[in-house]
């Protein structure tokens, strides 16, 4: 059968046979792995480190040789007959392998197909790996094979597989005691030798952490055994039918290296979690884990501290678990045993720790683990929150304490701690690389204090953060005790202080104190990201009475907690100000309007007390700016303050001049509010001109005014009394500024707030004369040239739409230019070519208006003028759509304003189709709903204006009224907007940078084990069956870098339609029903992103991987239909955003047919 379709001309039949071919060579190169593995672990550890440092690592030789042993390999097996000659022969290839390749080398070729393996092959990897991890900690060097022989008969084979599936208890019985090791904290590497311990290094870090990063995987033997549910069968090495023993053997042979003997107060504490409901339970510890627990082994591994802390490391940066069925019937498990012995030697070790740093790392992990199983989250949480409130020990201030302790921190932090999980740490061991002094260095580090309630709070913080994942899924039953927690929490420590001192004076005096309020605030302003606002509550009358009164609750909680955090504004250490103004920036934000204007005084109090004493502006930005936006009032109370502060550091200034830095972040903060309230400065405008008076300004103050300045145009939408003036002004005090970087910022600044007339001067006559480089000056034109554009029609509206186009066109063309020598100007090319197809609407919606306005009617049916007056509003309703691409596409690398400014241009889209469907047909748009955007949105000026011209719409659209004056009604309309400033470019417009490389997605299936968009690849179904695929890629570390948004979760939507139908030979018939054509499937899977390791495919990728399992609906009828994936990312505040693939523009074609074995010959009707 073959497809006769022009763009397949391909045989399916070849195609299928192809696709069989590489499964089948796929899957053998897992089983050959795993034999090559299993004949290496029978070394002794001396030969294993002779092997890892005469290794070469795939040099060309070397890999040609494995290459043509691994096809004489798969030759053998195709043409042998029986299974017991091709296992021999097998056999005999693996030792050969085995011989030259180290554990590591073994394992990073089988952790290419990890998610493809079998549930037999992962439990076997696991427990082989428990095997290595025992060889390396064992004093006997791990001879528990020495009596098995090499040859390669048939019995002989047959007693090697029974010995390597032995138990672990098995293993650990017939191991002699030897020697007690105490593991001294003193000299941290005086047990290994510089050999053995860079193999040890080299195996963790490039052989045990790959695997650690996929155990959330289920792998299987076909898609239907794990997405339906099937029971599968078990590995040999347990007796469960969970099939995980490998697994949970690891991760007891962890937890016995991690701790050996532990207390009995440790165990009980361990134990508590909470069930899918959020109710408290205990878990029993089984008869296993306890004989394990107990076993008197660990004490006599041969382990040194360091070694120890960089195992708890490697599994705190890379260990993901499943999710733990925490049903009655379902808490017995090999697996729940693993991970209740890891907790409780993870507990045991913080515990006798000597070092916050050791502690640091498995608190980590214990957060990984609670995340991950879901049911030790509460606990875990309350844990940190008691340990932040209560404990009091003293330490030495660290770094970060002591240099932050009068600054605000800067969100980057922040969003890098977020991003540590899925980043990989380019420090960690490579190939051909000696070990031993990263050691040295690593002890050195380990060595080092830490604050320990820094650290609780930032881990309180990634709890909070990763358990909930995004909002609108987040746990509510978790939020609502968080919310408890933490405002008990802050309530406590503020009873604190009024009982002893006031706030003032605490801060100065306890430092742990004010680390314990900033660890806190941040994690409530975390947890602020997935609480609901009550506008956003459901009114549907059947919410059960129960949710509605916790609900209630947790609203009177959120109150209490706002209520306090406003008191710790008036503190006099910069960093707790800044927490609080962080965490009330995201309340205020959520919450109603009303609410926030009787809050605003009390903070307006306290942010006045603040300013006057501490002086950093910086700190309190973020909810100086969110209650701006919100009030006006607020907004001009703040201004005039600022301008009076401002005042008095002038006058001062001449007395001494370090107050030039106090001018600068007050003038900063008077921006930040001309953003969202330019109204609030008009009134000051004479008083910043009288400022350029003072000679003894520096150039960073004059630029904050010139800022200041500019801000003004948002106020005015079109040309204003003294504008000449004002230019002029503006530009005589640029030459006040002699940096050029200053000079460009505010140019950007000046093309953001629609100075188009400034921002042409600045990026023309201004920079391009101090320019040596090529590209910088054609990037200048280009700024230059849309400036210019701009400033053209803002001035002539309408008319000046063919000149602004003929500029606009220009600067395209030499965008497409600088293209080809940076590489980096993506985002640019896309908003010209958007802001070139407005202006063409534009220009037809004038003519269709001019036509309506003379005739003073609407275009007759089945006319031209019909016609174009139908097609105008679906135009604008497809540039709303494009703008949205490009937000979801580019808005994840770029600010808050370039986001902003981006939906706001989208909304203007969709506003304009529905204003020309009224003015032309008197009916609104039919588009389908766009995105849903942010409710912040609404208070932006962009916003304003759009919902102002909505109201002078809708008066106009009565049916009364003559079509000659919604004509010209729609025509001034247009030309408002073509002159408001307010429609400005994003900030990202001025930013050149390169997006990360397309994600690569392989894809497998029951039919097609591999596909990529570089073979092309068919799957084919029997009819009435689901679809099971299997997505598996990995987000570079350089898209996590690039971003501006925190994110952890990946969600791939696959859509398959009718491609065409199927055709047997001989048959004639081939129609195709107008609902082949208009079918349509589409579905969405959600999951988190695994933490980040070094894996082999082809070349060395490191950053994030993600696996997704879908299932799709059965096909109606027999036909070929092909499918599209796309590929998204969800921030934290259920932002969604697509992520470039390998898959764009590609399709996977789907070969529905009735018969079970496909053995007819059809075709696909042209």
């Amino acid at each position: 059968m073959y497809p006769a379709n022009n763009s397949l001309h391909h045989k399916v039949g070849e195609k299928a046979k192809a696709s069989n071919d590489l499964s089948f060579a796929k899957k053998h190169c897992i089983q050959s792995t795993l034999e090559e593995l299993k004949y290496a672990c029978q070394r002794s550890i001396n030969e294993e480190v002779e092997v890892f440092h005469q290794r070469s690592y795939l040099s060309s030789e070397h890999y040609k040789k494995r290459q043509k042993t691994q096809d004489d390999a798969l030759s053998h097996q195709k043409s042998s007959s029986s299974s017991s000659s091709s296992a021999a022969k097998s056999s005999s290839l693996c030792i050969a392998l085995s011989n030259n390749r180290c554990w590591t080398e073994i394992l990073q070729e089988l952790y290419t197909c990890l998610p493809f393996i079998t549930d037999e092959h992962f439990e076997m990897t696991a427990h082989l790996l428990s095997i290595c991890l025992l060889a390396h900690v064992m004093t006997q060097r791990c001879n528990i094979f020495k009596n098995i022989k090499t040859e390669t008969n048939h019995n002989s084979y047959q007693s090697e597989q029974s010995v390597l599936l032995r138990t672990l208890e098995e293993i650990l019985e017939e191991s002699p005691l030897c020697e007690e090791y105490s593991s001294s904290e003193n000299n941290a590497c005086e047990l290994q030798d510089e050999r053995s311990g860079s193999a040890f290094w080299d195996f963790l870090h490039n052989g045990l952490a790959p695997f650690l990063s996929m155990m959330s995987l289920s792998p299987y033997n076909s898609p239907v055994d794990v997405l339906e549910g099937e029971k599968i069968s078990s590995t040999s090495t347990s007796n469960s039918s969970s099939g995980r023993g490998g697994s949970a053997d690891l991760l007891h042979v962890l937890s016995m290296i991690v701790y050996a003997e532990i207390p009995a107060s440790v165990k009980s504490s361990a134990l508590v979690g909470t069930d899918e409901h959020g109710e408290e339970i205990t878990f029993e510890s089984s008869e296993r884990m306890n004989n394990l627990m107990e076993n008197h082994h660990p004490r006599y591994f041969k382990i040194s501290a360091l070694q120890r802390a960089e195992v708890i490391c490697v599994m705190a940066e890379s260990l993901a678990l499943v999710k733990i069925d925490t049903s009655p019937e379902k808490r017995q498990s090999l697996l729940l045993d693993g991970i209740l012995h890891l907790r409780v030697a993870l507990k045991a070790w913080c515990s006798q720790s000597l070092s916050n740093h050791k502690a640091y790392d498995a608190k980590r992990l214990l957060n990984s683990i609670a995340i991950d199983t879901e049911c030790f989250a509460q606990d875990e949480m309350k844990t940190l929150v008691f340990s932040l409130v209560n404990d009091r020990c003293k330490h030495n201030p660290c770094q970060k304490c002591t240099t932050l302790a009068s600054s605000a921190r800067g969100r980057n932090h922040e969003l890098n701690y977020q991003f540590k999980r899925y980043i990989y740490d380019s420090g960690m061991v490579k190939a051909r690389a000696s070990t031993f002094r990263k050691q040295l260095i690593r002890a050195q580090k380990l060595s080092k204090d830490i604050c320990i309630y820094c650290i609780h709070g930032e881990l309180l913080q990634d709890l909070i953060l990763r358990f909930n994942g995004c909002r609108y899924y987040a746990d509510g039953k978790f939020s609502s005790v968080a919310v408890a927690e933490l405002t008990a929490a802050i309530a406590t420590i503020l009873g604190q202080m009024d009982e002893n001192m006031d706030v003032e004076t605490a801060d100065k005096s306890n430092l742990p104190i004010s680390c314990t309020i900033i660890g806190l605030l941040n994690s409530a302003r975390t947890l602020f990201y997935f609480l609901l606002n009550q506008d956003s509550e459901s009114n549907d009358s059947t919410v059960d009475e129960d949710m509605k009164e916790a609900q209630t609750l947790e609203n009177i909680m959120k109150d209490a907690l706002i209520h306090c955090v406003i008191q710790f504004l008036g503190s006099y250490n910069c960093r707790i100000v800044q927490a609080a103004s962080s965490f009330l920036a995201i309340a205020f934000a959520y919450e109603k309007n009303s609410r926030v204007h009787s809050l605003g005084a009390k903070a307006f109090a306290l942010l006045k007390k603040s300013l006057e004493t501490v002086g950093n502006c910086e700190a309190v930005r973020e909810v100086v700016e969110v209650l701006s936006r919100i009030s006006d009032q607020f907004a001009a109370s703040m201004v005039g303050f600022l301008v009076e502060l401002f005042s008095e550091i002038c006058k001062s200034i001449e007395k001494a001049a370090d107050e030039n830095q106090k001018a600068e972040s007050v003038l900063s903060l008077i921006v930040v509010i001309a953003s969202s309230q330019p109204r609030a400065i008009l009134t000051h405008f004479d008083s910043f001109y009288d400022c350029f008076k003072h000679k003894t300004l520096s150039s960073k103050v004059h630029k904050q005014l010139i800022a200041c300045l500019l801000s003004c145009r948002l106020a005015q939408p079109t040309s204003f009394e003294g504008q000449k003036k004002f230019y002029a002004n503006i530009s005589d005090s640029l030459n006040l500024i002699t940096d050029p970087w200053s000079v460009f910022q505010l140019g950007r600044h000046s093309l953001c707030t629609g100075n188009y007339e400034v921002a042409a001067e600045i990026f023309g006559n201004r920079l391009q004369r101090s320019i040596s480089s090529s590209s910088s000056y054609l990037w200048l034109s280009i700024l230059s040239a849309v400036a210019n554009a701009e400033d053209e029609l803002v001035r002539g509206g309408i008319c000046a739409i063919p000149s602004t186009l003929v500029m606009l066109h220009s600067a395209k063309n030499q965008v497409l230019s600088l293209e080809l020598v940076s590489g980096s100007c993506n985002i640019q090319i896309e908003i010209l070519t958007l802001r070139i197809d407005f202006l063409d609407l534009c220009i037809a919606t004038s003519n269709m208006c001019e036509e309506m306005r003379l005739t003073n009617t609407q275009g007759p049916c089945f006319t031209r003028n019909e016609l174009h007056q139908q097609n105008l509003p679906r135009c604008f309703n497809i540039l709303a759509r494009r703008y949205e691409n490009v937000y979801k596409e580019y808005g994840i690398f770029y600010c808050q304003q370039t986001r902003s400014t981006l939906r706001s241009q989208c909304s203007l889209c969709k506003f304009m189709a529905d204003a020309v469907q009224k003015t032309f047909s008197g009916q609104t748009s039919g588009m389908a709903a766009l995105g849903s955007f942010p409710k912040g949105d609404k208070s932006r000026l962009q916003m304003q204006l759009i919902n102002k011209l909505k109201v002078q719409m809708l008066e106009l659209s009565s049916s009364s009224v003559q079509p000659k004056i919604q004509a010209v009604a729609l025509l001034d309309i247009v030309n408002t907007i073509l002159k408001c400033p307010a429609i400005s470019y994003p900030q990202g417009f001025t930013s050149l940078k390169r997006t990360p490389k397309p994600v690569r997605i392989f894809i497998s299936s029951t039919d097609v084990f591999d596909f990529d968009s570089k073979s092309f690849k068919e799957i084919k179904v029997q009819q009435g069956r689901k679809l099971y695929l299997r997505l598996y890629g990995c987000i570079p570390e350089t898209f996590f870098r690039a971003s501006k948004i925190a994110f952890s979760q990946v969600f791939a939507t696959l859509t398959s339609s009718f491609d065409g139908p199927l055709q047997y030979e001989g048959d004639e018939s081939g129609k195709v029903l107008k609902e082949d054509l208009e079918y349509q499937e589409s579905i969405s899977i959600s999951k988190e992103l695994l933490p980040a390791s070094q894996v082999m495919e082809g070349e060395i990728t490191t950053g994030s991987r993600f696996i997704i399992d879908a299932v799709l609906p059965p096909f109606p009828k027999e036909a070929f239909y092909s499918i599209d994936v796309d590929l998204f990312i969800r921030d934290v505040r259920c932002g969604e955003f697509q992520l470039p693939t390998n898959l764009d523009g590609e399709r996977i074609i789907v070969e529905v047919s009735a018969h079970s074995g496909m053995d007819k010959s059809t075709t696909k009707a042209a």
